[in-house]
């Protein structure tokens, strides 16, 4: 079946947005993938017009946001989708990046036909040591005619009323809470891996942060939750910085989840950086080899 990938993105260095983890996960198995920069001023989108010089499969446009709330996100999405060349699309948010297991399921899935799916998606904290948010589905993959965002751009309204992408089924979502954080560990590996403000990179998050306030008309505070505390606190940026500082969760070098593979280089590490090896894997179009599935 050929399916066009898309995303867009705003900032990805910055941020640590994991756009380029995210565009390398989806084109082994895609027919072409486009990505729309909005506006880039930090480096990325330098970045992207040299992949999509060097690889013909990656398509870049130039976009912007239409208004500062989050509902731009889901018109950007609806105008994504409709830009794509094929009929099916795999859509998804720059900040996703899929296991490579799940990639695996997905792509029997396609084989079979499949072209209607939602997937669950996890966020992990604190260089991935921790939850942030139980699992929730969201709608990745359909028809341009049945793939309409609402809202923040986060979900269609068909999210669950599709197939879910995983060899469990929709009934275990309601267990989360009696199973707790360790009780999803056998299952992460047919997960979406949301890189969420406070997944990794601390000395990104206050830049991040600020990315993202005035879509949501919040004030400019960063959550901070304290090891064993259930409840976050709301800091201003330089005390947030202050206990994250103090914080050893963000510089270990592993985590007790089955991250991504792609995603193992970050562990530890303070600042996102496009490593160069992955910066060559997307202009030669030779991204498998870093999802570890050969091997």
């Amino acid at each position: 079946m050929k399916v066009s990938g898309c995303c867009f993105i705003k900032n990805s260095m910055t941020g640590a947005f994991c756009a380029f983890e995210s565009m390398a996960s989806l084109l082994p198995f895609v027919t072409d993938y486009t990505v729309m920069d909005l506006g880039s001023t930090d480096g990325t989108l330098q970045f992207l017009e040299r992949i999509a010089e060097a690889n013909p499969r990656v398509r870049l446009l130039r976009g912007q946001f239409p208004y500062t709330d989050a509902g731009a996100f889901a018109t950007l999405a609806n105008d994504l989708v409709a830009a794509c060349p094929e009929d099916v699309v795999w859509y998804h948010q720059a900040d996703e990046v899929w296991h490579q297991d799940l990639l695996l399921i997905l792509a029997e899935r396609l084989l079979q036909g499949a072209d209607d799916l939602s997937f669950w998606r996890i966020q992990l904290g604190y260089n991935w040591q921790e939850p942030r948010w139980y699992p929730h589905l969201v709608h990745r993959i359909s028809r341009k005619s049945d793939f309409v965002f609402v809202g923040d751009g986060m979900n269609t309204s068909r999210v669950f009323g599709v197939e879910v992408c995983s060899n469990y089924n929709a009934g275990w979502f309601s267990k989360w809470g009696d199973l707790g954080p360790d009780g999803i560990k056998p299952y992460l590996n047919e997960m979406v891996l949301d890189v969420s403000l406070l997944g990794g990179f601390k000395k990104n998050i206050p830049g991040r942060r600020a990315l993202h306030a005035p879509f949501w008309h919040e004030e400019p505070v960063i959550p901070y939750r304290l090891p064993g505390e259930k409840q976050d606190h709301q800091l201003p940026a330089t005390q947030w910085t202050a206990w994250a500082d103090k914080d050893d969760r963000w510089t270990r070098t592993e985590s007790p989840y089955d991250i991504p593979h792609i995603m193992k280089f970050h562990l530890g590490r303070t600042r996102y950086e496009l490593r160069r090896e992955l910066f060559d894997a997307l202009c030669q179009d030779t991204t498998r080899g870093l999802l570890g599935l050969d091997g």
